[in-house]
């Protein structure tokens, strides 16, 4: 998982935040954009996979 996680955050198809309180780690997220086919109607802007 550590070497999966790292490759993606290297190459930029993750992103990836962390919070603290009071310098402890508290949470976190990770963002993957996913590529929406253009539509002629309809916005086509990217969505996010969070996870």
């Amino acid at each position: 998982m550590t070497r999966w996680i790292h490759d993606r955050l290297r190459d930029g198809s993750w992103s990836a935040w962390v919070a603290e309180t009071e310098g402890e780690f508290c949470g976190h997220v990770f963002l993957c954009p996913v590529e929406r086919m253009p539509e002629p109607y309809e916005d086509s802007n990217p969505v996010g996979y969070g996870a």
